[in-house]
């Protein structure tokens, strides 16, 4: 049964993983998170442990255990994280309570939002305005845009919705342009401008 995560908001002391009481369990690929799923991240616990009465998930952006937080709690098999945010990379450990006793194993599994990129450029006068959509929608950060023949044009931020952005010609010639969404996973996009 598929059960929706609910993060806890007081997040308690990085995880507690290094605390007394908790116990390391080096082993194998304990879950599974998914980079397929558009709205959230479906992590799938791969291990039934014998004796468990409750189990745990942790998550960091960094593949580090004693600073992750632990974000959920219960017995199920799947759990959607809906609380992942665009273009970032999560990785997840999993917990498990057995005699009283918490257990961490220390293999991590990391996942990610899929990311569809959209982009529609607008000619505006001398500009040449950018409307993408990510997800079918407009977000305003991370972007990331380089382009090449910065004599022939430039580039102004301008993040009002629809648009994050426009460029401007300085000059005749050709520019070629890749724009990036995200920081820790992207998706991107790229062309050429022309300038008469």
């Amino acid at each position: 049964m598929t059960t929706r995560m609910t993060i806890i908001k007081s997040f308690m002391a990085a995880c507690a993983i290094a605390c007394a009481g908790f116990a390391q369990k080096a082993d194998a690929a304990a879950l599974s998170a998914s980079v397929n799923k558009m709205d959230y991240i479906q992590v799938r616990r791969l291990v039934s442990v014998s004796g468990a009465t409750k189990y745990r998930l942790y998550r960091n952006t960094v593949n580090n255990r004693s600073s992750a937080t632990l974000v959920w709690t219960g017995t199920a098999g799947t759990i959607n994280d809906w609380t992942a945010s665009l273009g970032c990379k999560y990785y997840y450990w999993l917990g498990y309570q057995k005699n009283g006793k918490w257990y961490v194993y220390t293999t991590s599994d990391w996942g990610a939002r899929k990311l569809s990129l959209k982009v529609v450029r607008t000619v505006s006068g001398s500009r040449l305005y950018f409307k993408p959509t990510v997800n079918g929608y407009w977000v305003r950060t991370p972007w990331t845009v380089t382009w090449s023949n910065k004599n022939v044009c430039s580039w102004t931020w301008y993040q009002s919705n629809p648009y994050i952005g426009y460029f401007t010609g300085k000059k005749k010639g050709t520019c070629k342009w890749t724009l990036k969404f995200g920081s820790t996973y992207t998706v991107s996009a790229s062309g050429t401008i022309k300038v008469y």
